[in-house]
């Protein structure tokens, strides 16, 4: 006549339907052990971020990786690498660069978790990219800060290449 509340996490390693079976032991002498079918969809990280903004897991219509349901200009693609809310235009990345002190500074923001930042330059916004040479990051809790230690010229182009493994 007692209970007990408790979590299931559901944590696949692969995706695709997956089953289980919860067997939970028990002083009833009738039923000894109470034996529960646990089934779930594995799905890839992107279709995990479609079901919590979209709703669906498939590549169409708002949650299409091509799609800009905001109208922020940033595709959903970017905005899953970028770890912003698609749905959301006030959710954006941005950059400058700051030259007031002298100095050369590329600022971004937001900067998340499980995502790697590498500043880029360019004298001519070829197709050439190389990283920018940089100090340590500075980061004040909304944005990071780089400061460029190369050579800085001031028709010089920076961009942020953000990876999501």
């Amino acid at each position: 006549a007692g209970s007990v509340p408790f979590s299931i996490r559901f944590t696949p390693n692969a995706t695709g339907a997956r089953t289980a079976t919860l067997s939970i032991a028990s002083n009833d002498p009738n039923v000894p052990t109470y034996s529960i079918t646990l089934m779930g969809t594995g799905v890839t990280a992107v279709e995990g971020w479609r079901y919590q903004y979209f709703n669906t897991i498939a590549n169409t219509g708002n949650a299409a990786d091509s799609a800009d349901p905001d109208g922020d200009g940033h595709n959903n693609q970017f905005e899953f690498v970028a770890g912003l809310v698609p749905n959301d235009k006030d959710s954006r990345f941005e950059q400058r660069v700051d030259t007031s002190s002298g100095n050369t500074k590329i600022i971004f923001s937001p900067v998340v978790a499980g995502r790697t930042y590498e500043v880029q330059t360019n004298m001519d916004l070829g197709s050439t990219w190389p990283p920018a040479v940089v100090g340590p990051p500075s980061d004040n809790g909304t944005e990071r800060t780089l400061t460029e230690t190369g050579l800085p010229d001031p028709k010089r182009f920076y961009r942020v290449r953000i990876t999501k493994p």
